[in-house]
């Protein structure tokens, strides 16, 4: 009986190993944790995105890094130019968020390529162009024919006709500085103010007419910093004087 009642404990025991091991076969492996959330890329922007300037003035330019968390900035660098201060200009009043960038003394219209690169991610960086306008440009006569803006060398040398979006342009004038032509437009049919760069680029209607809109607009003239164009409003019931910024701000 003795031999029995041993032989039975045994395999009462073995069957719970078995059933241990079983149980540890079909057991679920642990839950795997889900991957890390990706930071928002880094993005570098500049603005202006473009700027003409007159030899031996100065230009500011201003950047934004969107998602950098530690808000480190930026360095910023002249590329596209080989050559000293005197032939690709010069880099002032440098910050994490803006510099000022002094144009160098030049015979031609030329373009530098000014860069602000992430601190936080180097790789990602925005360049802009900046066209360099000779001394000579402050000499210069703006003029319509046929509806498209020309300019002129004071001596009636180098005609050229600027780029045109097709209306008819008329009453055009210098900003003080020399980097942009003012004018009256016939856009759509009806009278309206524009602006451009003195080299016909970045064409914008500043007073744009909507819908039922008739009211006439005639070029007036330039603040004397440059920041402010007056016009003449004609309605069909009175004309009243008004003025705004080069981007189209009313005051």
């Amino acid at each position: 009986m003795g031999s029995i009642r041993r032989l039975t404990s045994f395999a009462a025991l073995s069957a719970t190993l078995i059933l241990g091991c079983d149980r540890a076969l079909v057991d679920p492996p642990p839950p795997v944790p889900p991957p890390p959330t990706p930071s928002p890329a880094i993005i570098v922007r500049v603005t202006p995105a473009s700027a003409t300037v007159v030899e031996g003035h100065a230009q500011t330019l201003n950047a934004t890094v969107e998602n950098d968390r530690g808000a480190s900035g930026v360095t910023w660098a002249i590329t596209g130019c080989t050559g000293d201060a005197a032939e690709c200009g010069s880099l002032g009043s440098v910050t994490l968020t803006s510099v000022s960038y002094a144009a160098p003394l030049t015979q031609q219209r030329r373009p530098i390529t000014i860069t602000a690169a992430s601190i936080a991610n180097p790789a990602q960086v925005c360049g802009i162009v900046i066209t360099i306008l000779p001394a000579l440009a402050l000499e210069q006569i703006a003029f319509v024919k046929h509806g498209d803006i020309y300019v002129v060398n004071g001596d009636g040398s180098n005609a050229i006709r600027l780029p045109s979006d097709g209306d008819y342009h008329h009453s055009v004038s210098w900003s003080p500085e020399g980097s942009k032509i003012g004018f009256a437009t016939a856009h759509d049919g009806i009278s309206e103010i524009g602006v451009m760069n003195s080299d016909g680029s970045g064409l914008r209607i500043l007073t744009p007419h909507i819908g039922a809109d008739t009211a006439r607009d005639g070029f007036a003239g330039w603040s004397p910093d440059g920041s402010r164009i007056a016009f003449v409003r004609s309605a069909p019931t009175d004309s009243v004087v008004q003025y705004q910024d080069e981007d189209g701000n009313w005051y």
